[in-house]
């Protein structure tokens, strides 16, 4: 079955993404993890993605070289965005 993006559900193009899940609804949710590489942060990316809804706000901090461009880049390609993403 085709997801957004044009991937099966549960994969992306850097592979399977971890399945997660939201805590209880509130005004914070905050999702802790560590990954060993480009693909693996981006994998996690796409799962965040998959739990989004209009209106949430996510806030990336790292120092430089930590990941938020590489999360940002699987988190848009979850979402379909085909355009380069930068930092």
């Amino acid at each position: 079955m085709a997801g957004r993006g044009g991937h099966r559900a549960g994969h992306s193009k850097w592979g399977r993404y971890p399945r997660l899940h939201a805590a209880e609804p509130g005004p914070l949710v905050m999702i802790v993890c560590a990954t060993d590489s480009v693909e693996g942060t981006r994998a996690v990316a796409a799962a965040v993605a998959a739990l989004v809804v209009e209106g949430d706000l996510l806030v990336l901090v790292g120092d430089l070289g930590a990941g938020k461009t590489a999360f940002t880049q699987g988190f848009a390609r979850r979402l379909g965005v085909d355009e380069p993403v930068t930092s």
